[in-house]
Parts: structure tokens; C-alpha cells; sequence
């Protein structure tokens, strides 16, 4: 088995891949593909010519540390249990310590979460969700695109608080909207009746207005808590930790 970076010819089966592994739609897949995608963010496992596993990454920082996001990370069923995930890991952990990088991952279980405290990740950034209703009045709400999101969550972030911009930008532009006022910005999609909201910096007591003013009739919103979401390897010999990341393509 070798593990590297992947060719243009492996795109196909690493399209193949994804599909097996997670539930995206062909839509997504083609929105990855030709817009975030990249080699040198990659690495495949293969045998011969077949492709076994593969994960991916984005660059990201957070008081001035430079990381990678990892995410996507699959093995082909029939290869599964035979350490191909723990040998991607490691093969990244190695190019990522060279490069002066951390790694931050969000475990799609608990199973997982365990399985990466063992390759010496840590929990941080803790994030809890609630449902939440419009209220009886509406505040001023403004459609944001993502430039603007993201350079007004450089003013919201919290200390310690992961930057996602970069290479993930056409990722969340085709797939979250933005909104934002007076000290607050939301991101989020329509789920059926539902809205799935991953990020919320702001007084939470102003989400019935901001609803209200949107016309969302509900809304499931991620907003910085204890539940355990993301998780972080440090650099050797570094204690601190990020505090806080948002958005997960896991």
C-alpha cells in the first residue's frame, strides 16, 4: 500500500469514494470537486492503481497558528478495519509537522472521538445547539455575502476563535447564507421546514428577532458551548489549544 498525493486520474474514484462513505449529493460532490478541491490538500490510499482511502484538508489559523482542517476521511468498505485510516493520519501528521501546522478534526461519533484521542487529539471548542422560534418582534437583519460574513466575524470571534477562510470560501458561499446586524451575524441553510444554522456569534437573546425579521420558521442553531464538537492535535510542546471552530464538511 502507498499513501501520497493524488493524481488528476484518481479523481474519479475518489468521487466514488465520498459517495459510499457520506451522504452529499452529486450536486455537492461537483461543487467540491471543481471549486475547493486540490492535490496537495490530499492524500490517497491505494494498492496498485485502487484507491482504498482518502482524506483531505483546508488551512486554517487561530492566534497567528497555522493548522489543517481535516475532514472526508474514508475507507473503502471493503478495506475498512485493516489500519488504512490510522495510516492516512499518520502520513499527514508527518507532512503537517514538517509545514509547522496543528491538525483540527470534528468526529462524526463518539467511536471516532475516542479513536483520535489515541493519536493524541484533544476536545475543544465545545458547542451546543437549540431550537429556536420567531418572536413577537423583528430587529434589522441584513443579507450578507461571504466577504462580508467572514469580515465582520473577524470583529465577532471570540479569543482563540478559528479562522475558516481561504480555500473554504467557495465551499460555504454555495452552501450556507449569511445574515448579520449590530454585533451579531448568523450562517445557515433551509432543511424542509427547518433551519440548520452551524454558526451564531451574538446574544442569543436576539435570535427570535432576527427570525422574525428573516421569516425562518425555526431554526436549530450551533452556538459556542460545552457539548464536545471539535477536536485538536497541537504541534509538540504546544499546551494551548484553539477555543472555538464552526464549521464541519464532516
Amino acid at each position: 500500500m502507498t499513501i501520497e498525493h493524488p493524481m488528476h486520474s484518481d479523481i474519479p474514484a475518489l468521487q466514488i469514494l465520498w459517495k459510499e462513505a457520506f451522504s452529499d449529493t452529486d450536486a455537492f460532490l461537483d461543487l467540491f470537486f471543481t471549486q475547493a478541491f486540490a492535490l496537495e490538500r490530499a492524500l490517497v490510499a491505494k494498492e496498485g492503481e485502487t484507491v482504498l482511502g482518502a482524506l483531505y484538508w483546508f488551512y486554517c489559523a487561530w492566534e497567528g497558528n497555522q493548522s489543517a482542517y481535516i475532514y472526508a476521511v474514508a475507507t473503502k468498505k471493503e478495506y475498512r478495519g485493516r489500519g488504512i485510516c490510522r495510516a492516512l493520519m499518520e502520513k499527514l501528521h508527518s507532512e503537517m509537522t514538517g509545514m509547522g501546522k496543528s491538525t483540527i478534526l470534528v468526529p462524526a461519533d463518539d467511536g471516532l472521538r475516542a479513536f483520535y484521542a489515541r493519536m493524541g487529539y484533544r476536545d475543544f471548542g465545545g458547542m451546543d445547539e437549540k431550537v429556536y422560534h420567531p418572536g413577537d418582534a423583528s430587529i434589522n437583519a441584513d443579507k450578507l455575502t461571504v466577504s462580508q460574513y467572514m469580515q465582520k466575524r473577524r470583529m465577532l470571534l471570540m479569543q482563540g476563535g478559528v479562522l475558516q477562510e481561504g480555500d473554504f470560501l467557495p465551499i460555504l458561499s454555495e452552501t450556507l447564507s449569511f445574515y448579520g446586524g449590530k454585533n451579531w451575524i448568523l450562517a445557515g441553510y433551509r432543511e424542509e421546514e427547518m433551519w440548520i444554522c452551524p454558526e451564531y456569534l451574538g446574544d442569543p437573546k436576539l435570535l427570535p428577532g432576527i427570525l422574525k425579521a428573516l421569516e425562518i420558521p425555526s431554526a436549530c442553531v450551533h452556538t459556542a458551548g460545552e457539548k464536545p464538537f471539535a477536536m485538536c492535535r497541537a504541534m509538540a510542546g504546544e499546551e494551548s489549544l484553539p477555543q472555538y471552530f464552526a464549521f464541519a464538511l464532516d
